[in-house]
């Protein structure tokens, strides 16, 4: 029996040896497992990562796309108004204008008639003072002879 112990725990010492080395060995293809199965994990999120970012780069720029053509349409759009805008203010200015010398015109007008009944009434007048003039010196100079 103690022979038997002493095979016993031989062999168990073997056994614990020979344990020992084949955990170790399952133990580096587990760590190696591990590291296969983290650097697969690792390119997986790096790939699902370029994917989304290439997405994202899409979206914003068709976002950014959709904003300049927004813009473009609202400065389109005040280009128009501010041309209408001037179109009014030149109609005004024309219709003003137009006014202005219609009013310059009248007033001319007016002028040119007054001044007109004027010259003759002063033609009238110089005749009349001619007249009275010819009829004062042919008095005196029939009194005179």
């Amino acid at each position: 029996i103690a022979e038997g112990k002493t095979v016993g725990i031989v062999i168990t010492s073997s056994l614990l040896t020979l344990r020992f080395g084949e955990a170790e060995d399952v133990k580096n293809q587990i760590e190696k497992l591990e590291r296969e199965e983290e650097e697969k994990w690792v390119q997986t999120f790096r790939e699902k990562f370029a994917k989304k970012k290439v997405q994202l780069e899409g979206k914003q720029r068709i976002e950014l796309e959709a904003l300049q053509v927004k813009l473009r349409n609202a400065l389109n759009e005040k280009l128009k108004i501010r041309e209408m805008e001037l179109e009014k203010l030149l109609q005004r200015f024309q219709n003003l204008k137009s006014e202005l010398e219609n009013r310059q015109n009248l007033e001319l007008s007016k002028l040119t008639v007054n001044s007109t009944k004027l010259l003759s009434r002063m033609a009238v007048s110089r005749q009349s003072v001619a007249n009275i003039n010819a009829s004062i010196d042919n008095y005196i100079g029939s009194r005179c002879t």
